[in-house]
């Protein structure tokens, strides 16, 4: 008996399912049994265990010279390593806030060394002062302003090595003067020097973790000229954890080294407290970002 020419479609639909159905499962049958998948390592790489910084502060050396009627000048010195591209969108620019009513920023130093050898020098050109953008549109603080550096030519490898000075004269609460310093614990730092050059005249009220001592305190000159100087060198991995009573929080931990001079009687320590309290929550304000190329 021959199929009509209509029943041939069906037939031939019918074939290919029952093949399509057939072949996947006498293949997977054909295949050798797969092996079990393996342990992972019990030991972690070492990538895994310690990631690379995107940048690494080879040094970083901050100076700070105070004068008896409140003037200051603080000088930083520091050499970073670039180790990959997220670095150099870090460090592509440089921003330093200061009052120019009463301060002033040099910055005599900007250089990078290439891993083959050659150097580079950041012109003036690449450097701008301009308000800070948190008042911009406020004409009555324009003496608060950011300086900028364009760092070009920047790539992975490289050296950058900076000297920022910045001299305070005549400042509102003069001859009154304040500081408080922490030292870095995050392991981005690898070696860190911090000095200080303080007037012996003037009853300098001074507080230092005695978990990290001054490494050196030298006293020199005599009457009115006479100074007092500390000195701390942090090489990497030497700085103590801090107490596990104490937050985690740099912002809100005690500093490793504070100091005041307080020439008005009025001026109480609990006041020179609140009021760096006061600097510290101002500090936290969010500020719109000057535009870079991150």
């Amino acid at each position: 008996m021959r199929l009509h020419l209509t029943f041939l479609p069906l037939l031939r639909e019918l074939a290919v399912s029952f093949l399509a159905s057939v072949i996947p499962s006498a293949s997977l049958a054909q295949q050798a049994p797969q092996k079990p998948p393996e342990k992972p390592s019990a030991k972690p790489s070492a990538s895994a265990e310690k990631p690379e910084n995107p940048a690494q502060i080879e040094l970083l050396e901050t100076r700070y010279r105070f004068e008896a009627n409140g003037d200051s000048r603080k000088e930083v010195h520091t050499r970073v390593h670039i180790n990959n591209e997220l670095g150099v969108r870090q460090f592509a620019r440089l921003n330093f806030d200061y009052n120019r009513s009463f301060q002033s920023i040099e910055i005599p130093l900007v250089h990078i060394t290439h891993p083959g050898g050659g150097t580079a020098d950041i012109l003036p050109s690449a450097m701008t002062d301009n308000p800070d953008p948190a008042v911009v549109n406020a004409p009555a603080y324009q003496d608060v302003r950011v300086k900028s550096v364009r760092i070009l030519g920047l790539a992975p490898g490289d050296t950058l090595e900076c000297r920022i000075i910045t001299t305070t004269t005549h400042q509102p609460l003069a001859p009154d003067f304040w500081l408080d310093h922490s030292f870095d614990r995050s392991g981005i730092v690898s070696q860190e020097i911090f000095a200080l050059d303080l007037p012996a005249s003037r009853q300098v009220q001074i507080r230092i973790n005695p978990a990290i001592p001054a490494t050196s305190n030298e006293k020199s000159g005599e009457g009115d000229a006479a100074r007092t100087a500390y000195r701390w060198e942090l090489p990497a991995g030497n700085t103590p954890i801090r107490s596990q009573a104490q937050p985690r929080e740099s912002e809100e931990a005690e500093p490793d080294v504070a100091l005041y001079h307080w020439k008005r009687s009025a001026l109480t320590k609990s006041y020179y407290e609140s009021f760096l309290e006061s600097l510290r929550s101002l500090q936290k304000l969010p500020r719109k970002p000057l535009n870079s190329q991150e």
